[in-house]
């Protein structure tokens, strides 16, 4: 698995208070019936035992839980707004925002 950080994000993450006890963390809220809708978040939480550790670089380590991690795609970009927070994606290359 392979998570790629806009400047932005990567910045973000670099002011968040980290401690041994409170990691980032990607995390996977799910909602609806029929059809499943899947929201990434990221969020500062204590490490568990069976995590994904991914190295993004710069000090940055993001952890997954398994259940997360089945519904990530192989290669996630995370970028960071002010108006949004977080987003997750497979690339924010263009210019064009909806």
């Amino acid at each position: 698995m392979k998570i790629v950080l806009t400047p932005s994000a990567r910045q973000q993450l670099l002011d968040w208070p980290v401690t041994a006890s409170q990691l980032p963390r990607i995390d996977a809220n799910m909602s609806g019936g029929c059809g499943i809708s899947v929201q990434f978040s990221l969020v500062l939480d204590e490490p568990r035992r069976n995590d994904a550790v991914i190295d993004c670089g710069d000090g940055i380590v993001l952890h997954i839980d398994r259940f997360t991690e089945r519904y990530m795609e192989e290669e996630m970009t995370v970028d960071f707004t002010d108006d949004d927070g977080f987003i997750f994606g497979d690339s924010f290359d263009s210019s064009c925002t909806v």
